[in-house]
């Protein structure tokens, strides 16, 4: 017997689009032997699939990428939105310039595009790459000349 009811299970068939969420619906991931299990089910109760849509999940993965989440949803303790995606939408909306912001270095130097410093409101920094303002000064030729004893 499965771990859910006949009626659970097609409460959750009837809202989906998928196997996928119905299985969400139920509350177990649609990996591993869930799905078979569940479609198993679903045939010996007679419940219908006849309005699946094979093509719900890339639609609705469509819609999601295309939608742009607020800032202000963004901008919160503990926000797990990507780093260098935020970068991006910072830059696009003028709130940071393209620019250490230690040194006030742009983001070519030496005919190279480096990883720019941003500081967090925190307090923390947050960088990508491997060329930050620290390392420019152990790549750059040195500024003395070596003498003979």
């Amino acid at each position: 017997m499965p771990r859910f009811t006949e009626d659970e299970a097609r409460e959750a068939i009837a809202a989906s689009q998928s196997w996928a969420e119905s299985l969400r619906r139920l509350g177990y991931c649609h990996t591993g032997s869930n799905p078979a299990t569940l479609k198993k089910w679903a045939a010996r109760w007679n419940i219908s699939t006849d309005h699946f849509d094979p093509a719900a999940a890339s639609n609705e993965a469509l819609r999601r990428h295309n939608k742009k989440i607020p800032l202000d949803e963004i901008l919160v303790e503990g926000s797990t939105y990507s780093r260098s995606n935020l970068k991006r939408r910072l830059y696009e909306t003028g709130l940071k310039r393209p620019e250490c912001e230690l040194c006030g270095q742009g983001a070519v130097w030496r005919g190279k595009r480096m990883a720019l410093i941003s500081i967090t409101s925190t307090g923390s920094e947050m960088t990508t790459g491997s060329r930050t303002c620290e390392s420019r000064a152990q790549i750059a030729p040195p500024r003395w000349k070596h003498t003979a004893e």
